[in-house]
């Protein structure tokens, strides 16, 4: 009987330590999805800024493209046809603004001299690098 009832003790025992266990695991569980929802919350709010975001720079973007459509036909043929050239070996875009003597094509260093010429844009240059033309406009943002 004494036996038995020591096997109780000890099955009593490990059921506490187990039931303990388990209760420190519940709080671990909880804090942990609370740290997942308030991280979840704060994504969710960077997710949409991003989005906000993405949609401004693809109605810039818009802009940007509707200038070019009423900019083009204006410009003489030669220039055109050096733009399509460009254009098309790039893919992405024949120009690129120049900024603190950077290509922002291609991101390369323009010699001083011609960044200086082209600030004065009165005359066609390109990047020796990637052979975009080179137009300089200060950013408003």
């Amino acid at each position: 009987m004494q036996y038995i009832s020591s096997q109780i003790d000890k099955d009593e025992e490990r059921i506490l330590v187990i039931l303990d266990e388990t209760e420190t695991r519940r709080k671990a569980v909880k804090t942990i999805t609370d740290r997942i929802d308030r991280d979840k919350g704060a994504l969710v709010a960077e997710k949409e800024g991003l989005l906000a975001r993405q949609r401004e720079a693809e109605d810039a973007l818009n802009v940007l493209g509707d200038e070019k459509l009423r900019i083009l036909p204006h410009l003489s043929n030669e220039i055109r046809r050096l733009y399509d050239r460009i254009l098309k070996a790039k893919g992405d875009s024949g120009a690129a603004n120049i900024v603190a003597d950077i290509c922002q094509g291609c991101y390369s260093r323009v010699p001083p001299q011609t960044a200086h010429e082209v600030r004065r844009n009165n005359e066609i240059m390109t990047c020796e690098a990637c052979g975009r033309i080179l137009v300089y406009f200060e950013d408003k943002a």
